[in-house]
Formats: C-alpha cells, structure tokens, sequence
C-alpha cells in the first residue's frame, strides 16, 4: 500500500492554520453561516485571512504576495477547509482570479492590482461560469468585440463568487465577431468593477458555503 508523508515544506503551513483556526475561525464559523439574508462579504474576517498572509499566500513576493509553493498552497486551501469550507473558498478565489494576471497581464496591472489583491485592500473575482454553459468556456456566451484599444462585452455571468462587490475581475469570454464555419477564440478580460455596465447582484439563500 502507498503512504503519503507530509513534506517538510507542509507542516509550517499546517501548523499555522491551526492557530489561526482556533483563534479565528472557531470562534465565528457558525455564526457567519447564520447571518440573515442578503449575506455580503464578511470584510473584517476577510481582511484578517489577508493580514495572516492567507490571501496571497501564491502570489509573487516581488507583488507582496508570499510566493509560497504549489504544494504549500494546497496545503493551505486543505488545512482551512478541514475548520470551515467557506472560509477555504474565500481564501482560494482571489488567488484563482490573480492567476491569469500573474501570468498573462502586463507589467502595469501586475503592479496595480495584484499587492493591493494580496494585501486583502482590493477583492478581485474569477468570472467565468455562466447559467446555460456551466464552466464550459467553449460554451459559453458572454462575447467581447473590439472597439479601438478596448474591448465591448456583452454577455451574463452565474455563480460567481465576490461578483457582487469585487474591484475588479478577471472575465471569460469569446473574441468576436464569429466567422461561420470556425469557433471564436476564448479569452479573459479584466473589468474594473467601475466600468460602466458592469453590475453584480448577491445571489441569495444558498444551501451552503453561505460565509463565502
């Protein structure tokens, strides 16, 4: 039979979330699942996860993030989810959102918007499931189309976590105009939340993942 060890890299992290744990999420998990309706973000518990370092705990030191491991990081998001699910998810998210950005984004948004990301100061999300497509970017809807240097999008996104009072996010979408006979090509944007015509809107009595 295989056995897994724990990696060296992989206690400290483990550890750390135990404390943080007992100290910070045992105290309010049931109580920020229960809170009533419309349930927004939980900004004072968030801004803590930002403050222990959770929040950027991937992303790049030259960013501010903690520039941990792949390894170390799921150590992370396992450790957090084994005291509360929720909070895993609201630590998780705006490191999936920061991801294309770190890796794809110029060197100006880099610099704008991923310390103030790690920082917890702006909430970034991660926009590409939609109502009719599920998380099938082939599928979905939402197009972009040129106009000059930026970009028109047209299109509805479903289930998106932070969607409703993010800064910023990065959005899945289709390059069109479509040729008949060819598929459009997949790409992200991002949209500042203060774009014109964007709007979010909180999704409300969900079954579970309700601090998220």
């Amino acid at each position: 039979m295989q056995r897994y060890n724990v990696h060296e890299s992989q206690q400290p992290v483990r550890d750390l979330v135990a404390e943080f744990g007992e100290k910070e999420i045992k105290p309010v998990f049931i109580d920020l699942d229960r809170r009533p309706e419309p349930q927004v973000l939980p900004k004072e518990y968030y801004r803590k996860l930002a403050k222990a370092g959770f929040i950027g705990f991937s992303m790049p030191k030259e960013y501010g993030g903690g520039g941990r491991s792949a390894l170390e990081y799921a150590t992370l998001i396992e450790e957090l989810a084994w005291w509360d699910a929720p909070t895993s998810l609201l630590t998780a998210v705006p490191q999936l959102a920061v991801y294309p950005i770190i890796h794809f984004g110029n060197e100006d948004q880099k610099k704008k918007y991923i310390p103030k990301a790690a920082s917890g100061e702006l909430l970034p999300a991660f926009a590409l499931t939609e109502e009719n497509a599920g998380s099938d970017a082939a599928n979905q809807s939402t197009m972009a189309l040129p106009d000059g240097p930026n970009f028109v999008i047209n299109g509805k996104k479903h289930f998106i976590m932070h969607g409703d009072y993010c800064d910023f996010c990065v959005l899945f979408c289709k390059i069109g105009p479509e040729e008949e006979g060819k598929r459009a090509k997949i790409s992200a944007i991002m949209v500042d939340a203060n774009t014109p015509g964007f709007k979010g809107e909180t999704l409300l009595y969900k079954m579970g993942m309700r601090a998220a």
